[in-house]
């Protein structure tokens, strides 16, 4: 610390926060690279602000960076503009007293300028031509999960050169990047580096029992999301699908009756994909189709139908008339697909894997829509299910329509058993 500013006083009067444990030790640590992987609901977001907060009241206190308020620079850096707007500038604001602030920026991007000279700016790092400029003495990386490596070392890394500046990472446990970094900070070798873990329990200001939700969510799901591991394959919905459900040399030569068929519909964009199931969850048959008529479409169906006979699960969500008219002759199932359907029927189908429910023979395309098909959780705490941007999930969407009735052939299958075993072996005429 220099001579100049031994004397210097910090802002007051200082913000209180409820806070607990795991987020004291946080905060409290001096070391320059800190990396927080936490649980939702475990506090990482109001974290960061305090750290926010008790940097720009005393830089000098700090190791890194500089001793000197005035060309102190500190970077809230998120994955896009609207979420470093809403959990960091807006909060921050809302944070602290009127008689810190001495100027506002309230575009793009987002500034603050404390009244000690401390300067606050809040960017998005998917704009790597954005980040640039004189040395930062401090960053908050907010989903850093989200950021891509390169970002790292070719942008911001280096914007720590002249001033030894320091970086707190807060994030989910995802991406193979925010791992190595959670590693480094495991590590002796890297004594400037620290890791942090808290799952969602670990608050005890929350209301809700992050217990509650094992059982309703994919244990990948939960581990990852309320326990803070990172799991292999993050990301992954299905987990080891070659072990658990690809585990046919090919269609089974005698299927168990009756079936369960799903069908996703589309003409153009997408593909009208088909895959039967017989009662033992057994991948029957595979259809994938592409620009055909509604005519070409209903005759495929209505084909399959004949053939395996049973439940026909079908996409519903358009007003189509293909599903009433199918619906005429043969027992249909109209799904409509809403944001809570598309979960349900994800998180069946995932359950139904895990608990080795349902087997099937290899193609190629299911298996690639499974091994990419991926998850995020809302700020809200709901879990949103979706092929990533680019790719398409009219595979998993059949397989899941068909999973989700599986319970009614099965069903069937019984009750016909149960009538077999009542007449005693014998069939009457």
């Amino acid at each position: 610390m220099s001579a100049a500013t031994a004397n210097r006083q910090p802002l007051t009067p200082a913000p209180a926060f409820e806070t607990h444990e795991k987020q004291q030790e946080l905060v409290a640590s001096p070391e320059r690279f800190r990396v927080a992987s936490w649980g939702r609901r475990a506090g990482k977001n109001i974290s960061a602000v305090i750290d926010l907060v008790e940097h720009v009241r005393y830089p000098w206190r700090f190791e890194w960076g500089t001793d000197d308020p005035d060309d102190y620079l500190i970077w809230w850096l998120g994955p896009s503009y609207d979420q470093a707007n809403k959990y960091g500038f807006q909060t921050f604001i809302a944070a602290i007293p009127d008689s810190w602030i001495d100027d506002v920026n309230r575009t793009k991007p987002y500034v603050v300028v404390l009244s000690n000279g401390v300067t606050v700016e809040f960017r998005t790092y998917d704009r790597p031509d954005s980040l640039q400029g004189a040395g930062v003495d401090h960053m908050i990386v907010d989903e850093a999960y989200q950021m891509p490596e390169e970002v790292w070392y070719s942008d911001l890394d280096p914007m720590l050169l002249d001033t030894r500046g320091s970086v707190l990472f807060i994030s989910k446990p995802k991406s193979r990047f925010f791992k190595k970094l959670y590693e480094r900070g495991e590590s002796p070798d890297f004594e400037e580096w620290a890791s942090f873990h808290a799952t969602s329990a670990d608050n005890p200001f929350i209301d809700e029992n992050p217990e509650d939700k094992r059982g309703e969510v994919p244990d990948m799901v939960f581990r990852q999301e309320y326990l803070a591991e990172f799991v292999d394959d993050e990301g992954d919905v299905f987990g080891a699908i070659d072990d658990l459900l690809f585990t046919l040399d090919g269609p089974p030569d005698e299927p168990t009756p009756p079936f369960v068929h799903g069908w996703d519909l589309a003409r153009h964009d997408d593909y009208t994909v088909g895959v039967v199931l017989d009662a033992d969850g057994r991948l029957v048959e595979f259809e994938r189709m592409r620009d055909k008529s509604w005519p070409q479409i209903e005759d495929a169906i209505r084909t399959a139908a004949r053939r395996r006979d049973g439940i026909v699960a079908m996409d519903a969500t358009r007003d189509n008339k293909l599903v009433a008219d199918i619906g005429a002759d043969h027992a249909v199932e109209p799904i409509k697909f809403t944001r809570q359907t598309k979960t349900d029927l994800v998180e069946n189908l995932a359950t139904r894997v895990e608990n080795g429910e349902l087997s099937a023979y290899d193609v190629p395309q299911l298996r690639h829509e499974m091994t990419v098909f991926t998850y995020e959780v809302t700020p809200s705490g709901n879990v949103h299910y979706a092929a990533p941007e680019g790719y398409k999930d009219d595979c998993v969407d059949a397989l899941a329509m068909a999973a989700d009735q599986l319970s009614q052939v099965q069903a069937m299958k019984r009750r016909k058993d149960n009538r077999d075993d009542d007449r005693g072996g014998v069939t009457y005429i």
